[in-house]
């Protein structure tokens, strides 16, 4: 029957209990034995004092009898009643005298059998001890030969106790020393053979415990190593559990890592592990794709080998700093691949102390950047070989519409102004990407100042109004002030923005407000304007509550400018805020109201 671990521990206790009880038992028969032996020793001590007590009493009585048969005195009758009395007495005695030394016991038993042959002996001979007195010296001589026997039996018997007596104490010391030796030598022999029952049973249940155990060990590495897991336990008991368990634990967690694997493989991005020196150690099937070298080839691949080694050090700084810091770090890096194109990656990364290694994406940003350099060149394009002849033709526009070229016709004059007027407009569009180019890079500081509010309202208002008229519409600025922390002309600037781009969606004769108002600590600047029907507010709105990006700018034709004062307005740590109903639409600028020094 094959034990279960719980009950082979209880047998590793019970069995050297079941010993030590039998140990014990040993011991207590030893000490009874010792007990009773020296029992017998007192008892047979007392014995051997009664013995000779009795048999000096018979013998004295068997003396004063022939005395008065001698004497022919009155007492034979007396003494040999007496003679009678004392045999029966003492012969009761000695029978209750119990269990005695073997020295003594055949004394024991001889000498009551010769107080029944005294008995007999006087019974039979009552007549003639007991006769007329005138004839008792007569009567003697016969008689004697019935008492010097017994006389002699006694003596003898008296020399037997003597003798007895003598064995006895001989005997008590040497069991003594038998025992003195045999009790400690037999505990000794129970605490020695209880340590090694211990032990072998011990030895006998562990290392068939240990040697599994250690096996489930190695099995446990096994797993951790991601290696073949060796066939489970067969037996029946928990550490056969174990093992089974542990079996189905890497099974499992063999299925897990094939689906994350195969997540992980289809993925576009590159996804490793570098180990403390930038090897690679897991690397995923998107680097087949991306980068063309397989995963087999990467690993134990230096990261360092794919980059130009004017990069190392920036590489692995950023790295360290990654190391240092134990927080997500990204950076970018040119990456050479297999066919030796460059390709820019950016890599995030983390440290994780439980691998001691790199978790690491790396996207293919190189789309991207090209993207950027490209328009980069536009810009470059649009500032240089665009502005230049843009101000020439503006001039030129200018300088007719004036007369300089002589006079023109009414028609005519406000062609150019319209024409001016477009130039002008064209030349702010490229403006506002050469500014919106320059803040997303972070190129422009904008120098925050208390101003006024009310000023900033009443200048954007009075730079619009020529093209409010033109398109024959009101523009109705606010009266009431307060202070703000902001750029006072890119505050203009964006003021502007949204009064044009509210210019546009009114019809003619409709009306354009400003208005300003504080409600806790904050101060409102909006322009409110009516709902028209070719308005696309709702996707405006949108891009102010950032719920798209940029290329959802493109797509929906938000006006470049709208995209240049949110980027002003976000740099003011300030809010736009959008709000429509049926028949009207407002903007609000949302800045924090600032309360002047010297206010009580």
């Amino acid at each position: 029957m094959k034990l279960t671990v719980g009950r082979k521990l209880l047998l590793l206790v019970l069995i050297p209990l079941v010993f030590e009880y039998a140990f014990v038992a040993i011991l207590f028969f030893l000490l009874q034995t010792y007990e009773q032996k020296f029992d017998q020793f007192e008892k047979s001590r007392q014995a051997i004092v009664e013995i000779q007590t009795v048999n000096r009493d018979i013998a004295h009585h068997i003396m004063r009898l022939m005395v008065a048969l001698y004497t022919g005195r009155q007492m034979v009758n007396k003494e040999f009643d007496r003679l009678v009395e004392a045999c029966e007495r003492n012969q009761g005695v000695l029978l209750k005298a119990g269990t005695l030394r073997p020295e003594i016991e055949p004394i024991s038993k001889t000498l009551p059998e010769l107080m029944k042959e005294t008995i007999l002996v006087l019974n039979q001979n009552r007549m003639a001890i007991l006769g007329d007195d005138s004839r008792k010296t007569v009567r003697m001589t016969p008689l004697r030969h019935l008492f010097f026997p017994l006389i002699h039996k006694y003596n003898a018997t008296t020399t037997e106790i003597d003798e007895a007596e003598i064995l006895m104490a001989k005997a008590e010391p040497r069991e003594r020393l038998i025992y003195g030796i045999a009790i400690p030598a037999t505990l000794a022999i129970a605490v020695v053979l209880s340590v090694l029952i211990s032990l072998s049973a011990s030895r006998m249940f562990s290392k068939d415990i240990v040697r599994r155990i250690r096996e489930i060990e190695e099995s446990a590495k096994r797993l951790a190593f991601r290696s073949e897991l060796p066939p489970p336990d067969s037996g029946s008991d928990e550490v056969a559990d174990l093992s089974r368990f542990l079996r189905d634990a890497g099974q499992v967690l063999a299925d897990t890592r094939r689906k994350e694997l195969a997540v992980l493989d289809v993925a576009t991005d590159v996804i490793c592990a570098l180990d403390r020196g930038l090897r690679f150690s897991v690397v995923n099937e998107g680097s087949t794709r991306s980068w063309g070298y397989t995963p087999e080839e990467l690993l134990a691949e230096n990261l360092m080998s794919l980059h130009d080694k004017r990069d190392e050090q920036h590489i692995r700084g950023a790295f360290q700093k990654i190391l240092e810091s134990k927080v997500e770090g990204t950076f970018e890096t040119q990456l050479r691949c297999k066919d030796g194109t460059l390709k820019d990656i950016s890599w995030s990364s983390l440290w994780k102390e439980s691998t001691h290694s790199f978790h690491c994406v790396a996207h293919d940003v190189s789309e991207k950047r090209s993207a950027e350099r490209m328009r980069q060149r536009f810009v470059s394009i649009a500032s240089h070989d665009m502005r230049t002849p843009l101000t020439s033709v503006s001039v030129s526009l200018s300088l007719m519409s004036a007369g300089g070229m002589g006079e023109i016709s009414k028609d005519a004059q406000r062609l150019l102004i319209e024409a001016d007027a477009n130039v002008e407009q064209l030349m702010q569009l490229i403006q506002d990407l050469l500014d919106l180019e320059k803040m997303e890079a972070g190129k422009i500081d904008i120098n925050f100042s208390t101003i006024s509010a009310l000023d900033v309202c009443q200048e954007a208002c009075d730079e619009i109004e020529r093209f409010a008229s033109a398109a024959d519409i009101t523009i109705l600025s606010p009266y009431s002030d307060s202070l703000i922390s902001a750029n006072h002309r890119s505050l203009v600037k964006v003021l502007k923005t949204l009064l044009m781009y509210a210019i546009k969606c009114t019809e003619t004769g409709g009306t354009v407000s400003v208005e300003h108002r504080e409600a806790q600590d904050k101060t409102f600047i909006s322009v409110l304007f009516p709902r028209g029907e070719q308005s696309n507010f709702t996707q405006l709105s949108e891009f102010f509550e950032q719920r798209t990006d940029n290329h959802a700018l493109k797509l929906r034709q938000i006006p470049l400018a709208m995209a240049l004062a949110k980027t002003i307005v976000d740099a003011h740590h300030a809010q736009i805020a959008t709000r429509e109903s049926s028949d009207q639409c407002q903007i609000d600028l949302i800045f924090p109201t600032l309360v002047p020094e010297d206010s009580p």
